[in-house]
């Protein structure tokens, strides 16, 4: 993404609009990579707590 960024810088592709589409793609999956891995803990913990008691 980085050397997109930077190809574009190169060749004057330097429009605002150009951030405000990666920024908007970016946004979404960077919460829902965060989201999986708060849900992902959680699952664990749970896991973690749970299974020693049925056990």
């Amino acid at each position: 993404m980085y050397m997109l960024v930077q190809a574009g810088g190169l060749t004057g592709f330097r429009r605002p609009s150009f951030g405000i589409i990666a920024r908007s793609i970016l946004l979404p999956v960077d919460l829902l990579l965060r989201t999986y891995m708060v849900m992902h803990l959680a699952i664990s913990v749970l896991l973690h707590v749970m299974v020693p008691q049925l056990a």
